[in-house]
């Protein structure tokens, strides 16, 4: 299941897969389309272009060749905290 946000102005999924909980951008890193959250093949695609990614952000196929942005995500009492890891 994925659920769309909006942070600092730029839209976020919010995607559970299993056991994994992820939090990426929603912007394809090739020419800015929007992502989306495929449940079937359980990867992230591009609808612009067709670029996937794995739920860590990083390109599989396609003409992407950067990662997408990921938040450090914590599920505290059954709510979720993000943000941008600025190291």
């Amino acid at each position: 299941m994925a659920y769309a946000f909006e942070m600092e102005g730029r839209p976020w999924l919010l995607v559970r897969s299993g056991p994994t909980l992820a939090a990426v951008s929603a912007i394809c890193t090739y020419k800015g389309s929007p992502i989306r959250w495929d449940r079937r093949n359980r990867l992230l695609s591009c609808e612009g272009h067709g670029c996937t990614f794995s739920l860590h952000g990083e390109p599989i196929s396609g003409l992407a060749t950067s990662s997408l942005e990921v938040l450090k995500i914590k599920v505290i009492n059954g709510r979720v905290y993000g943000a941008r890891d600025l190291s």
